[in-house]
């Protein structure tokens, strides 16, 4: 996947995969080694437990292994948006891909049932920039 475009053939789409597989991999490989594991008799403070140690994983090496333009959408309602924007500013300016940040007004963490329609405007509009290598305009 060397160009801007997005999942062009067989074999990006086959790359994407393979990475998506290996971060699920990665994260279970975490909890399995954490010695958590999820079931109906999972107590709440093993599942607490369990949320706080994903809270404490360290992204950023993951994102040096990033090979295609991201886009961010951080909830503009959250405690802590500043310092959650100022990291992914930081995230965007070492991608070597053009990467873009969009902040719906007034969204929250689950803003995929409150903002769904402007959320999906914005993913279209992402893609569409991709594809015609306009992303960074």
């Amino acid at each position: 996947m060397g160009s801007t475009s997005i999942l062009t053939s067989k074999a990006d789409i086959l790359e994407v995969k393979s990475k998506t597989r290996v971060a699920a991999l990665g994260l279970f490989l975490y909890l399995k080694r954490s010695k958590f594991s999820l079931s109906p008799a999972t107590t709440n403070d093993t599942y607490t437990q369990i949320m706080a140690s994903l809270y404490d994983l360290q992204l950023e090496p993951l994102y040096a292994i990033i090979q295609c333009p991201v886009l961010f959408m951080p909830a503009a309602k959250h405690r802590f948006f500043e310092w959650k924007n100022q990291f992914i500013q930081r995230i965007i300016s070492d991608l070597p891909f053009p990467s873009r940040s969009v902040i719906i007004p007034d969204s929250e963490h689950i803003m995929v049932f409150e903002h769904y329609e402007a959320m999906s405007q914005v993913i279209l509009t992402f893609f569409e920039q991709v594809d015609s290598n306009r992303l960074n305009s």
